[in-house]
C-alpha cells in the first residue's frame, strides 16, 4: 500500500527535477556551444557580430530541384 503512495512522488520530483536540466541544455548549452564553434552563422570581428543568413541560397537549390 505504501508504494502506491510513494510512487507517483517519486516520479513527480523525477520529471520535476530532469525537465528542467534537460531545457537548460537543449535551450543553453548547445546553442553556445554551436556559436562558440562557429556553427550557427554568427561571425565576430573587431567591428561587430554578423549574422550570416543563407536562405536566397537555399531557396535558389529549392526551386532548381522543383523545376526539373
Amino acid at each position: 500500500m505504501l508504494q502506491v503512495l510513494i510512487s507517483p512522488i517519486l516520479a513527480t520530483l523525477a520529471v520535476g527535477i530532469g525537465v528542467p536540466i534537460l531545457l537548460f541544455y537543449v535551450y543553453g548549452v548547445v546553442p553556445v556551444s554551436l556559436c562558440r564553434s562557429g556553427g550557427c552563422g554568427v561571425s565576430t570581428s573587431g567591428t561587430g557580430v554578423r549574422f550570416d543568413f543563407d536562405d536566397e541560397a537555399d531557396m535558389i537549390g529549392v526551386l532548381a530541384t522543383k523545376s526539373s
